[in-house]
């Protein structure tokens, strides 16, 4: 049986600065704020609730949740008016997500994302990513339309990949049944369980996806295939040398 990890209780991350934040946010641009999720004159609200203590098990690394370095990082474009219209279609695109009534509200996140990830190729503080990536996920985690919807997982993939431990993540998927009709979810997982040698837990994950029939199966029975490989010359490697 999987464990259950309950929710974070942190939303943005600048919660956690107290009273450092309050001096960093009081030199943010704008648009910058309204990525934070707060205005020109106030600090961004954390949303606790349902989110609870998950979140304390999450390091993000460095390139997404400090503002002092993302306000940095956008001050240091050379170009003014190049700098200002990727900030306003960035917050154009924020605040869609949360104009949004339609019947798929996932849908002006992904979009979202996927304008960030390419007007922002480098990544790092200037994007914002990882603060978009942590309220979309936040936004849909209970939300049973998106359980199984490989977009939505595809964003937790993004996330995790920007967080330290992405261990954490991946057992919250597997806790709340999120993404697990995909062998995608499977795949990821069992390789990050590799990379840490704990082979027999990849293993399993890699039975469990199969049992389910996570789609397409055809790729993840070749990925466990290759990892039995890898597996097994590892085993043969340690035992010669003895």
């Amino acid at each position: 049986e999987f464990e259950t990890y309950p929710l974070p209780t942190v939303g943005f991350g600048a919660v956690r600065m107290a009273a450092a934040a309050a001096r960093d946010l009081a030199a943010l641009d704008a648009e910058t704020l309204a990525l934070l999720g707060g205005g020109p004159d106030m600090a961004p609200v954390a949303v606790c609730g349902e989110w609870e203590t998950f979140k304390e098990n999450v390091r993000p690394l460095k390139r997404g949740r400090n503002v002092g370095l993302l306000n940095q990082a956008l001050k240091a474009h050379t170009d003014p008016a190049q700098r200002a219209a990727l900030l306003a279609e960035r917050r154009r695109m924020i605040e869609a997500t949360e104009e949004y009534q339609g019947e798929d509200p996932l849908q002006p996140w992904v979009e979202c994302i996927k304008w960030v990830q390419e007007s922002f190729p480098a990544g790092g503080e200037f994007s914002g990513l990882v603060v978009i990536y942590e309220q979309c996920v936040r936004a849909f985690w209970h939300d049973e339309r998106y359980k199984d919807d490989l977009r939505y997982l595809k964003v937790w993939l993004e996330y995790a990949g920007n967080c330290s431990d992405a261990e954490v993540i991946f057992r919250f998927l597997e806790s709340n049944q999120i993404g697990e009709g995909h062998a995608v979810f499977y795949i990821r997982y069992a390789s990050l369980m590799e990379s840490k040698n704990k082979l027999k837990k990849a293993d399993e994950i890699f039975n469990l996806g199969i049992a389910r029939k996570a789609k397409p199966v055809e790729k993840l029975e070749t990925t466990y295939r290759a990892f039995l490989g890898r597996s097994t010359r590892k085993k043969e490697h340690e035992v010669l040398y003895l």
